[in-house]
């Protein structure tokens, strides 16, 4: 049951990539990013640290040393914080670079989505939701010790599917600000809307992303974003989120927007400019400033291009 309704949950589209040279002439790199290892040495004593403790087996992400794909854009004027999307169960990294490219532009960060198993170049691998996490956390590992971000300066953004992926990270580090778009609760919640199984009970759909469950371990800003007439994660899913974040000291902003479904959303004036309102309104600041530190940040599409390149 477990690989079969992972499968449906992310119906991968075919792949819309495959080479770095199959990406329009954007400024971004297809980089390969490696899996973190459990004994790695360069740890904080807290923050990304913290989540390998006190996990069972099954829940540590830190046991793999390969690599995956994930695709960056730099912004080239400097900036001191990163974007890291977590796209919809309908797109791969080559319909994601259109989101990649509008967070550039609107909100003066640099970029970076990862790239989910049995997508894009990894149509071999099986769909599997615990792997997603892995890869999930290790990316933020990486943006800390090899990019040198702190985390306070990584804002996680999650799109539909993509938003309990955000969420999870976000209650096992501490992000500047978190971005919902279209959440859900849990997959428990909405997988049988999903994917129409109505015969199959509810207890039988092991969780995947319990974003509900995860709230009480946030304690960075959350922005949500959604459509008062999405019929693929109803509004009432947000609503649901909203109540459990309301249960704690977590500054919350909230836009429902009329006449907006799932797909259709406007991408600067419902996603991205009120969000860096809510930004401002928290004096969390994106520094412009083309500063010894964010050239730095700018050439690590070199960097981590080279680190790819030594791996194979």
């Amino acid at each position: 049951m477990g690989g079969k309704l992972d499968k449906v949950i992310f119906p991968a589209p075919s792949p819309s990539y495959y080479a770095q040279e199959d990406f329009e002439d954007n400024g971004g790199k297809l980089i390969y990013v490696p899996k973190a290892a459990e004994e790695s040495k360069n740890y904080s004593s807290g923050g990304i640290l913290s989540c390998v403790k006190g996990l069972d087996t099954e829940d540590n992400p830190f046991d793999y040393t390969d690599t995956f794909p994930c695709y960056y854009i730099p912004c080239l004027t400097g900036s001191d914080k990163v974007v890291v999307y977590f796209h919809g169960n309908g797109e791969d990294l080559g319909y994601a670079t259109d989101v990649l490219r509008e967070i550039v532009r609107i909100m003066k960060c640099h970029a970076i989505a990862l790239e989910y198993p049995a997508y894009g170049v990894c149509f071999e691998e099986k769909a599997d939701a615990f792997e997603i996490k892995k890869r999930a956390l290790s990316l933020q590992k990486y943006l800390s010790e090899a990019f040198g971000f702190k985390e306070k300066n990584i804002i996680l953004y999650g799109r539909s599917i993509g938003s309990g992926v955000a969420t999870y990270v976000a209650s096992r580090m501490n992000p500047g600000l978190v971005i919902l778009h279209s959440p859900y609760s849990s997959i428990g919640s909405v997988a049988l809307q999903i994917t129409k199984l109505y015969y199959i009970p509810k207890v039988f759909i092991k969780e995947r992303f319990d974003s509900k469950n995860c709230i009480k371990n946030i304690k960075c800003p959350i922005y949500i974003t959604h459509g008062k007439v999405d019929d693929i994660i109803p509004i009432n899913e947000a609503e649901k989120l909203i109540e459990e974040i309301e249960k704690y000291d977590i500054p919350l902003k909230y836009d429902f927007w009329e006449g907006k479904g799932h797909n259709d959303m406007h991408m600067e004036d419902e996603v991205f400019h009120p969000a860096l309102q809510f930004m401002e309104e928290q004096s969390f600041k994106i520094n412009s400033k083309t500063s010894k530190k964010n050239l730095q940040n700018f050439e690590l599409a070199k960097f981590i291009e080279d680190q790819s390149k030594a791996a194979f």
